[in-house]
């Protein structure tokens, strides 16, 4: 999970990429998109944010963060 919004990394499981047999991080937005899709039909809950702000998510971020 990022730390903030405007952070431009991505944090991903690395073990379940792999036990999932994703190979190669992606590194374009379409590639990204594909990944989303492959990883939803292998029944991985794929979440993501947008750039607005939201008192429930920054609420979630920061419970998130004390774990």
């Amino acid at each position: 999970m990022p730390f903030s919004k405007s952070t431009r990394i991505m944090y991903y499981q690395p073990a379940l990429m792999k036990k999932l047999g994703v190979t190669k991080v992606p590194t374009t937005w379409e590639e990204l998109q594909a990944l989303g899709k492959t990883l939803k039909s292998k029944g991985v809950a794929v979440v993501g944010f947008d750039q607005s702000f939201d008192m429930e998510l920054e609420a979630w971020r920061v419970k998130m963060a004390m774990r």
